[in-house]
């Protein structure tokens, strides 16, 4: 049986920021301390976060940080987006490959209308809200998790029935990637076990036009996506937690409209035909990861009830 879901809000504003390709070298030693020294850089705060994604999609890297951290950045290199809080909601890794449990988190908020910034992490889910919108999207979040914590079955149950109808007028354009992904956590008392590995991650990554590598930071979590024949040489550190699937990733490309929160769209039809869902947001696109095994079904589903183009 699955673990409690908690729900709860960081007490740290938090920004989007994207850093374009002449900004990198500028900002590589920061991004270092907070990935690979999170204990020295945040002083094990709970509330701490950081995340820094890059693909093929993205032209430089999407990060999100804190307050604090941000005044490191070579603030006039960067392009940074509006406040942010994050909720967290915490289910544990066994709801990675559940089906619904991203439409019954992102479905109330849309019917709020309110539109995340959605981060899937290995056990946890990350909504990023505007700070006028935090105490509005704790509420309705609240009525589907439970004050005292629900179990990620019964919360998908209950809102199993409760699927939005397909929005219509939908103009969605995606780009499919070609490699297969692994996804992975550990502690970060245990990243010292395999820092070197994980620093080539960084220095070594796969070509640009296949790569996908997030990596982020939150409480005690690593949680790490990036492609399956870079990921090969971790497996050997009993440190690290892999998820049993591959994932195919399918990316909603910038200037998709689907009439509502893009996430809820996505998770509401994925939801309707047993897909299970893994949701990441960056600065310029969004991304929808998906067990490999179900990749051309998703992609039906996609072209057939969300009209998507897709670019393959």
């Amino acid at each position: 049986s699955g673990q409690a879901a908690h729900l709860y809000s960081l007490n740290k504003t938090l920004f989007l920021v994207h850093i374009p390709p002449t900004a990198i070298s500028a900002c590589v030693k920061i991004i270092l301390r907070a990935t690979m020294f999170p204990e020295r850089e945040f002083g094990g705060d709970p509330d701490s976060f950081f995340s820094v994604t890059s693909t093929q999609g993205d032209q430089g890297l999407s990060l999100v940080v804190d307050e604090s951290l941000i005044q490191l950045f070579p603030l006039q290199q960067i392009v940074i987006g509006p406040e942010l809080r994050a909720i967290k909601v915490y289910e544990g890794a066994d709801a990675i490959n559940s089906i619904g449990y991203i439409q019954a988190l992102a479905s109330p908020l849309a019917a709020l209308g309110i539109c995340p910034i959605y981060l899937s992490t290995y056990n946890s889910d990350i909504l990023l809200v505007e700070d006028s919108e935090l105490e509005i999207a704790l509420e309705g979040l609240r009525e589907v998790v439970g004050k005292e914590g629900m179990k990620w079955e019964q919360i998908i149950s209950s809102s199993s029935e409760k699927h939005d109808p397909t929005p219509s007028n939908c103009t969605m354009a995606l780009s499919c990637f070609r490699d297969d992904l692994s996804m992975f956590t550990l502690d970060i008392s245990k990243i010292t076990e395999c820092a070197l590995d994980l620093l080539s991650l960084f220095i070594y990554p796969v070509e640009k036009e296949s790569q996908f590598f997030s990596y982020t930071v939150t409480e005690s979590e690593v949680s790490v996506i990036v492609n399956t024949s870079v990921a090969a040489s971790l497996r050997r550190f009993s440190s690290l937690e892999f998820n049993s699937n591959t994932w195919a990733c399918i990316q909603i490309n910038e200037g998709s409209q689907l009439g509502e929160s893009q996430v809820s769209a996505v998770a509401n039809v994925f939801a309707q035909e047993d897909i299970s869902l893994y949701y990441i947001s960056t600065f310029a696109n969004d991304y929808i990861l998906i067990q490999s095994q179900q990749y051309n079904k998703a992609v039906l589903v996609l072209k057939n009830q969300l009209g998507a183009l897709i670019d393959t």
